[in-house]
């Protein structure tokens, strides 16, 4: 299966089932915890606490750039190969 078609699957069910969910955020933080401990099975805790600041950086970079290129995905550019669990 593919990142994109994993994320397509991934962001149906959540749009199904957040509306049972109190609040919004709810969501993102169940969806923060999954990946946390889902990465954290794979790459120790120090190697997903890596990867969530090369994530906020790069978000951070996009939100910089006045001319950014929003149509590329920049969670493509991560390069996980080498990663191993601490």
């Amino acid at each position: 299966m593919s990142m994109d078609s994993f994320y397509e699957e991934v962001s149906n069910l959540v749009e199904d089932k957040a509306g049972d969910l109190t609040a919004p955020h709810d969501a993102v933080i169940v969806l923060f915890r999954v990946a946390f401990e889902f990465g954290s099975k794979h790459y120790g805790i120090s190697g997903i606490i890596h990867l969530l600041s090369t994530l906020l950086t790069s978000s951070l970079e996009v939100l910089a750039e006045e001319d950014s290129n929003r149509d590329e995905h920049l969670f493509h550019k991560l390069d996980m190969d080498g990663w191993t669990p601490n």
